[in-house]
């Protein structure tokens, strides 16, 4: 039997995606950065941005935050250089949708891929629970998800 990480990977991910939008309302690139509610979050919408600069509009954009928090780092050492995108996958025996293709999360324009560091090394097990003070460093990029 496999042991579930579930409560520590969503405790996990809730202390890193406050970490990025802390740093994307204070970055002076957004005007506006919203979480989303709860019936956004299902379909695909963790936070909303606006940018004039960077979007050259002046609407809110739907991101959805993702995090390779089980392949953290060590502060100082080289990060994985890749990130994988969830196409499809089997929840109690049923092919659902992935992330990238069907209408689950039609929400989503963009991507917030997000890779982070810890200073400790008994911090890189993905079973250990992490806190802000845990974390030294967090890597982002934005990309626009296609519909094709």
């Amino acid at each position: 039997m496999i042991e579930s990480n579930r409560n520590v990977d969503i405790e996990n991910e809730s202390v890193i995606n406050d970490l990025i939008i802390e740093h994307l309302t204070n970055s002076g690139v957004f005007e506006k950065v919203k979480r989303s509610t709860k019936e956004e979050n299902n379909k695909g919408s963790d936070i909303q941005l606006a940018s004039e600069s960077f979007f050259k509009d002046n609407l809110l954009h739907h991101v959805d935050l993702k995090t390779a928090t089980n392949y953290r780092q060590v502060d100082g050492k080289e990060s994985i250089p890749t990130f994988a995108f969830e196409l499809l996958f089997s929840n109690r025996g049923i092919k659902r949708d992935g992330w990238v293709f069907g209408e689950k999360y039609a929400l989503t324009e963009w991507y917030l891929m997000s890779w982070i560091w810890v200073y400790d090394e008994g911090k890189r097990d993905r079973k250990v629970k992490l806190s802000k003070e845990d974390i030294s460093q967090i890597e982002f990029i934005l990309i626009k998800k296609r519909s094709y």
